[in-house]
Order: C-alpha cells, then structure tokens, then sequence
C-alpha cells in the first residue's frame, strides 16, 4: 500500500482468498489474498503503478474495473453500512474437528506435539484446504494427522472457540467419523494416541484441558452411549 499509493495502513482482517482460474492476469496464475485496510497516515499520490489514483465512494465505483476488483467489493463491502460492522468483526476460521470411533464405546485421542496445547490430550483437525468441502476435509485432515481412513457420519457440534486457540478465533464444526482401514501413526501434530473407552473415565496420564475438547469428547458421549438404540450407521 504504501509503494503503491503513497498510505500508510492498518490491516483489519482478511476479507477474502481466490486463485486466478479465469486467467484473468496474463502475467499468470495467482493467488490472491484480499485484505481489508484502514488509512493511518501518508498521503495519496500517484505512483509508478498507477496513472491515477483516488477515492471512490460505493455504489459509485468505476465501471472498468480489472482483475476481478469488483467482485471483490460486490462479496464484501457493496454496501456502505458494511464498512462499520467490518472494522469491528474480523470472521471467524471454520475449521473441523474429528471424533474418530469404534466399536461405538471408543474414541480416538492423540497427544499434541506442537503447541497450543502442546503435550495436551485433544482430537485431530484443522482449518480446510482450497476448494475442499466440510467433509473432504475431516477426510483429509484425520489421514494426515492419524493415519486412519475414515467415514464422515454426521455433525455432531458446532461451536466458538472465542479465546481458546490463540492463533485464530475458530468456527468449529465437529464431525462423528466411523474408523475403517489403517494403522496408527505419529505425526508432527500427534506424538502419541489412545483408544478411548467411554464407559470409563479419563486416565490419568491423559490431560484434556482445552474446553473445546472437552466439550466434543462429551458429544461423542452423547451420540455413541447415550442415543437410544445406538447411532444410526
């Protein structure tokens, strides 16, 4: 922004991520990560990016607008309230979490190997991939993170973590994952893993403090002991 515009800018939030896929830029394939800025100093100038450089109010933007900046304002800010609700919500990640059973009385819990939470007890997940659905993505990331195939049953929670993992604030969507073929693996998210029966209570060695955790590992109480008649598989 600054060599480009002459401003000196606070980012508030990412708005969007696009790869190129139209080809719009003839320079090549690109992917695009759209932030949201607010001025803080500098001064407007043209520089040697732009022949010509201002401001536009919305619903007044220029009708010859390249490499897809107008859609960009359409899926965000085409409406000029927006700005304010914007500046002061920056959205949260969704991300899925895996309650990987068997035998429909235990659970898969993994040691964490890196932080937050590190040597903490907790499930696997993570944030999706490009182009990934919800389900695709517990697919992969119990895989990567297991070594386990799995099959995606059901929702069984979605959930804030407002404060809980310091890297991000998280739209968690939990899924019900039925195991069906591989081996147990460590990986560079799990040192160590248990089959968790749920009939009895927690080992000692195995501490679960994070309350996301704590409340997902409940749910799967609640849909593999307590449903009556079982899950429906």
């Amino acid at each position: 922004m600054k060599e480009e515009t002459g401003l000196d800018v606070e980012i508030v939030g990412i708005i969007s991520t696009k790869t190129d896929r139209e080809g719009l830029d003839p320079r090549g394939y690109h992917l695009s990560v759209n932030y949201l800025t607010i001025p803080v100093g500098g001064e407007l100038q043209k520089t040697s990016e732009a022949m010509e450089i201002k401001w536009f109010k919305l619903g007044y933007l220029p009708t010859n607008m390249g490499l897809a900046s107008a859609e960009y304002f359409q899926e965000t800010i085409s409406k000029e309230n927006q700005i304010s609700e914007l500046v002061k919500y920056a959205p949260p990640m969704p991300m899925v979490n895996q309650i990987i059973y068997k035998d429909r009385t235990k659970i898969l819990l993994g040691k964490r190997n890196k932080p937050p939470y590190f040597s903490d007890w907790g499930l696997p997940g993570g944030h999706f991939s490009f182009n990934e659905s919800i389900e695709d993505a517990s697919i992969r990331k119990a895989k990567q993170e297991t070594g386990l195939e799995v099959r995606v049953e059901k929702v069984v929670a979605v959930h804030t973590d407002f404060g809980v993992d310091p890297r991000s604030k998280n739209l968690i969507i939990v899924h019900l994952c039925k195991f069906i073929s591989g081996e147990l693996r460590k990986s560079d998210d799990f040192s160590d893993f248990i089959w968790y029966n749920l009939h009895k209570p927690l080992p000692k060695k195995v501490r679960v403090i994070n309350p996301s955790f704590i409340k997902e590992i409940n749910k799967a109480k609640k849909f593999l002991l307590e449903a009556k008649g079982g899950i429906e598989i």
